[in-house]
């Protein structure tokens, strides 16, 4: 338990085509296919390009890895981004729906994506300064879940509440793929596997195998 592959490329546009690349391997081999995406501006150009590479394709479903409790209209939130972005392709969109607690947008997440998958074969995510992966940020009360899949957590970053998939069920995703890029990653980078503060050592060590697709030597 516990390996991490690290697969180091030149810049960052070569780990997202790299990463579209192992995606469409591997998607090829199912009937029907899930990935879990995450916000921010690190995986745009990733997602732009699996539109291009295979935005056709009818059998993808996408889930949200986590959202900011805000609604559509917030430039915070990380379903617009994707809404957005893949709105040309043919792929089924899992949204996160928002309700003014965020606890039942988790419950009502978990049921919707529930309803609707039952494989999840990847999940891509980044990587944050202190380590926090998803919305699973050190110190929160989400990274002891053990049992349910979404929750809300509390994190007074940019918004007060946070959607979030938890580790057990990024723990079930069969492919976990990490794209972390930039001179700014190097020092986190460096205590991945050492700093057992951190959620993603957590999430490292608690999985068979993770994927790190990085342009920092560490």
């Amino acid at each position: 338990m516990g390996t991490l592959e690290i697969i180091r490329l030149k810049n960052h546009e070569e780990a997202s085509l790299t990463l579209v690349e192992l995606l469409f391997n591997d998607l090829i081999n199912y009937k029907n296919y899930s990935i879990g995406l995450s916000g921010g501006s690190t995986p745009i150009f990733l997602y732009q390009e699996m539109v291009k590479k295979f935005g056709s394709l009818e059998n993808i479903q996408i889930w949200t890895v986590d959202e900011r409790h805000v609604h559509l209209s917030s430039e915070y939130s990380n379903q617009a981004m994707i809404n957005k972005i893949f709105s040309d392709s043919k792929f089924e969109i899992i949204e996160v729906d928002y309700s003014d607690d965020p606890k039942v947008s988790a419950l009502n997440y978990t049921e919707k994506v529930f309803s609707n998958i039952n494989k999840f074969n990847a999940a891509i995510l980044g990587l944050g300064d202190d380590g926090h992966i998803a919305s699973l940020f050190k110190g929160s009360d989400a990274v002891n879940v053990t049992k349910s899949r979404f929750v809300e957590n509390e994190v007074n970053i940019l918004t007060q509440w946070r959607i979030t998939s938890t580790f057990p069920l990024l723990q079930s995703v069969d492919n976990v793929y990490l794209l972390v890029t930039g001179e700014s990653k190097k020092n986190i980078l460096k205590e991945i596997t050492s700093n057992k503060e951190l959620p993603v050592y957590k999430l490292i060590k608690t999985r068979q195998k993770t994927v790190l697709l990085t342009d920092q030597y560490f």
